[in-house]
Parts: C-alpha cells; structure tokens; sequence
C-alpha cells in the first residue's frame, strides 16, 4: 500500500492494509474497508480540521486478554501434544498421534506468536473522532504508543487550523463594520429615527 498519494500522506493502516487513516492539506481520511486479506467494500469519511470537536484515545485491556487466551491455548496444547507423544507404543496408530502432536506444537508455536506481537506492540486502545455530525472510530490506530503520537501531531494541526479562524473572524468583522465578539461595544443608536406624530 501506498504512504503518500497526492495531498494525502498515510498515517496508519489496518490488518491486511483494509483500513487505513490519512493526513490531507486541510482534513483527514479515514477509509473503513471490510474483508478478508483484501478488502471487498470501502468507506470514506473526510473530517475537516474547522469541524473536529474532539480526539480521544482510551486505553483497552483487549492486547492482555488476547494473550491470557492465547497462554492457557499454548499450554493446553503443549500438554496434548506431549500426552499425544508419550502415547506413541509401536501401534498402526503411532502416524496419527506424530502428526497430531505436530499440529498441537504448530499450535502452540502460533499462540506464543500472537502473544510476542502483543508485547511488541504494546496496549491496545479505542481511537475516535468527533464532529458535530458522528462519532468514528479509527480501527488502524488500534495500539496506544502509535495512537498518543498521532493524538499530539492531530491536537496541534487541529488547534492551529481552529485558533487561526478564530483570529480572522474579529478582523473580518471589523472590516464589515459590525462590533467584535466579546468586545462589550454596543452599536450606536441612530440619531434620525421618526418621531411619533
């Protein structure tokens, strides 16, 4: 998968690449795909850096959940796999016990896998977006080191887009002649109103 395409520069991407998170001149993408190994559909959500009212990332007891599972499935199929070999006598069914043992070793072999990845990656954690209109969870930033180090890069580009709206608007209406927000000037009163007859 691409990191960069026109103004867009990938910020995170999902298992198998489905989804992915991009950084535009002016907002964010975040393309939600759903499959397996490829993705078979696509959506596409643009968040303006002007609309985003809040970025959040919480962390989740998932990562450690995920590898107590896969501890007591490794083993579990340890022990199979011994009790699988010390059962081997000579027997015709002596082939099916090596290559059920080997499959149980296979398996266990994959359980200690997930359970490195996990350590390596650190915790995981929920990552969403807020606007006015939805709430969208960011399924690539799904780890809490990568998701801190997007929140503070977001945070700023956010604020400084924000912030500097916010400084044209009291200019802008100066120019047009109306009294600054927050100012405490009233408009004058017109001098030449009616009088009653």
């Amino acid at each position: 998968m691409k990191k960069s395409f026109g103004e867009y520069v990938r910020i995170a991407r999902g298992f198998f690449g489905c989804s992915s998170f991009w950084r535009g001149d002016s907002h964010y993408l975040y393309v939600k795909g759903s499959g397996f190994l490829l993705p078979f559909s696509e959506e596409y959500f643009r968040f303006e850096f002007l609309k985003v009212q809040s970025v959040v990332a919480t962390k989740t007891a998932r990562g450690t959940v995920v590898s107590i599972f896969c501890g007591a499935g490794a083993i579990i199929a340890a022990l199979l796999a011994v009790a699988s070999i010390s059962g081997l006598d000579g027997s015709p069914s002596d082939p099916v016990l090596y290559v059920l043992a080997t499959l149980l070793v296979i398996a266990a072999m994959v359980c200690i896998a997930i359970i490195a990845v996990n350590i390596v990656l650190g915790p995981t954690c929920v990552f969403r977006i807020q606007t006015a209109v939805r709430a969208e969870t960011i399924r690539p930033l799904s780890r809490w080191r990568h998701a801190q180090d997007v929140l503070a890069s977001m945070q700023a580009e956010i604020e400084l887009a924000q912030v500097a709206v916010l400084r044209k608007a009291p200019e802008q209406a100066a120019v047009a002649g109306q009294p600054e927000a927050g100012s405490g000037e009233l408009p004058p009163i017109p001098t030449n109103l009616p009088t009653e007859s």
